[in-house]
């Protein structure tokens, strides 16, 4: 009996060999970048009273990654039911940092070097580089909705509440 105990323990060393586990690090060192973006990412949705989507923004941020003054920047995407663009001077939709306005919105190029800091790209969104002001709060909530009706919060922390490796 102890004979096929010994045997059914080596199996089980044998199967969990180096090879296997260097295949498994491997995976996550390549993967863990992608997830570190996506913890900076976060997504709402607005819906109207029939409980149909009226619009959906992903908003990624970016820790001064690209200027040198102290802001705070956003890599956006949105997609909205009537087709329209969010930042349009007559758009029913609004965006905010902790209730402030944006100080600069920028299209992105769908190449742009800016948006290798985002998780995930699809080809039918367009991207927008969104600058606010420093806000010494650490904790940060984008504002999105359609005036004079809903709004939804996004939350972002300036710093990390976990350590991630």
């Amino acid at each position: 009996m102890r004979f096929l105990y010994m045997i059914l323990i080596s199996m089980i060393f044998m199967g969990c060999s180096s090879t296997h586990i260097d295949e498994l690090w491997k995976v996550h060192t390549q993967e863990a970048d992608y997830r570190l973006k996506l913890l900076k990412t976060q997504k709402a949705t607005l819906y109207d009273t029939n409980n149909n989507i009226q619009a959906s923004l992903i908003a990624t941020y970016v820790t001064l990654a690209y200027t040198s003054d102290n802001k705070e920047e956003f890599i956006v995407s949105f997609y909205t039911a009537d087709g329209k663009d969010i930042f349009d001077k007559n758009s029913k939709y609004y965006l905010k940092l902790n209730g402030t306005n944006p100080v600069k919105i920028e299209q992105l190029d769908s190449n742009d070097t800016r948006l290798k800091d985002i998780s995930f790209k699809t080809s039918w969104k367009n991207y927008y580089f969104v600058t606010f002001e420093h806000l010494k709060s650490e904790t940060l909530y984008i504002q999105f909705g359609l005036k004079n009706a809903s709004e939804v919060k996004l939350y972002f922390a300036k710093r990390a509440k976990y350590i991630y490796d």
